[in-house]
């Protein structure tokens, strides 16, 4: 293994960090996510804005309160558009800061314990994983997810090493905010120090108080939530998240049937190939030759820790395994990192090439520049803003458009409400005042069939062909509005 700096190796971190930056926030700033993307958004945002602090909340018809998830992170978020606004920038902003500061620690880390080159080399494959490449562009729990993880898993390493009480504290606080993020999917570092304590035979470790009160400490951390619930009368919110976490997801697999057990390592097969043979490599150097390198048995522990019980239970997404991508880089690089300082400085050199060129590239043609989610209600959008009374209710007639892309749209935009409607809810509201300004999507062969009645008070604004639907408004909301484009022209 490569411990000394390899020469021509200077500001290597900085290229590392540049890469990091091209690859994670490319074009950030374009309208448009996953709508899971829009719903954590908007968790943020009305807590920064609406004071929703405790219990997420996308709008009053839509996920008024959310308790499928703590907001621990979403109060992060929150605090973040205090200080910076809510935009789709700095939501994906606030996204990539999960990854930049795991790369920092992740490199420094190892740089102690294996040198610069070694490093580099996690830094390397850490950057470039493309499930990291792909999740970091929209806000959610996993990024934050990894961070907590690795820095648990750091202190606890450091406290397998030194035996020092500050380094159980650090890892116990670390598990609570790993819990705080997203419940049960933070026994993965449990499970991983378990894993690596039998493995090298230190189990009696646990004969001693203080992993014990590191535990628990977690476990104090994570109480913090329920506990500021009850003090405001609102444990209800926490009995049902605990409902939905562990009865409806974990014992029920909301609703799954059946599942495949491979599915997770199919996914990384597919997804991660070249990651995946090195990290089979580096088990067996654990199993084989270097049997006393306990750091490498860690992340090999931490690897089985996430991908074995997610292969077991029914409901899971390819993002539940982010917790293990730290682990997964230093598992690549470590076979790698055997190699002569011949080879290393020409990936090295390879390395400058491909992020020179793929910035160039990407200034040049860049990939995102377009609005690819949701087109249709950006364009929407772009008529009702000149309008001086804008739309507060959507209505989605016969499913004529997803209805949980739209809500959690709309509820990350404006706070607005978006409604499911059948064609018989429709004729029914245009027949009644009730205070709201609507807007309606509604598929086409409807709209024909009873255009003598909806044209009654309704206008229609704009026709989608590719999803055959007619987004028809309110008269006086654009006819005020058209009123209003006049006078600016």
């Amino acid at each position: 293994m490569q411990k000394d700096t390899v020469s021509n190796f200077s500001h290597h971190f900085l290229w590392i960090l540049g890469a990091a930056l091209v690859v994670y926030l490319q074009q950030a700033w374009v309208s448009g996510f996953f709508q899971d993307g829009y719903l954590y958004a908007a968790f943020g945002k009305h807590a920064a804005l609406r004071g929703n602090w405790l219990v997420n909340h996308l709008s009053d018809f839509s996920y008024p309160a959310f308790f499928h998830h703590s907001p621990f992170v979403f109060l992060l978020e929150g605090l973040f558009f205090k200080i910076f606004g809510a935009s789709y920038l700095t939501a994906r902003l606030f996204s990539a800061l999960f990854p930049f500061l795991a790369l920092v620690i992740l490199y420094n880390w190892m740089k102690k314990e294996k040198g610069e080159v070694f490093a580099f080399l996690v830094g390397l494959f850490f950057v470039f994983l493309p499930p990291v490449m792909k999740k970091v562009r929209f806000p959610g729990m996993d990024m934050p997810l990894m961070l907590f993880t690795l820095v648990s898993i750091m202190f606890y390493y450091k406290a397998y090493v030194d035996n020092l009480k500050k380094y159980w504290i650090g890892c116990g606080v670390f598990f609570g905010l790993a819990m705080l993020t997203k419940g049960p999917m933070a026994l993965f570092i449990p499970l991983a120090i378990l894993i690596h304590l039998g493995w090298t035979k230190k189990i009696s470790l646990l004969k001693n108080s203080t992993p014990w009160f590191s535990f628990l400490l977690g476990l104090l951390v994570f109480s913090l939530w329920p506990l500021a619930l009850q003090l405001t009368g609102q444990f209800h919110i926490f009995e049902k998240y605990l409902d939905f976490t562990f009865i409806h997801t974990v014992a029920e697999g909301r609703g799954l049937s059946e599942y495949t057990f491979f599915q997770c390592l199919l996914f990384l097969i597919k997804q991660t190939a070249p990651w995946l043979v090195l990290t089979l490599f580096s088990m067996y150097l654990a199993l084989r030759v270097r049997s006393q390198d306990h750091l490498l048995k860690l992340f090999i522990s931490l690897w089985l820790a996430v991908l074995i019980p997610l292969s077991m239970v029914k409901f899971k997404y390819s993002h539940y395994m982010m917790p293990m991508y730290p682990a997964y880089a230093f598992l690549a690089a470590y076979p790698v990192s055997f190699l002569s300082s011949k080879v290393i400085k020409k990936i090295y050199q390879g390395f400058i090439f491909v992020t020179v060129t793929m910035a160039l590239l990407l200034l040049i043609f860049p990939l995102t520049t377009e609005i690819r989610r949701d087109p249709e209600i950006f364009e929407i959008r772009k008529l009702t803003d000149l309008m001086p009374v804008k739309p507060d209710t959507w209505g989605v007639v016969s499913d004529v458009y997803p209805y949980w892309a739209l809500a959690n749209l709309n509820g990350f935009h404006d706070h607005s409400n978006t409604l499911s409607l059948t064609a018989p809810d429709l004729l029914s509201i245009i027949e009644q005042e009730d205070g709201k300004n609507w807007i309606f999507l509604i598929p086409s062969s409807v709209y024909n069939q009873h255009v003598h009645l909806l044209d009654v008070r309704l206008k229609k604004l704009i026709y989608f062909e590719k999803q055959d639907m007619v987004v028809a408004i309110e008269r006086a909301i654009f006819d005020d509005g058209q009123m209003l484009i006049k006078k600016r022209r």
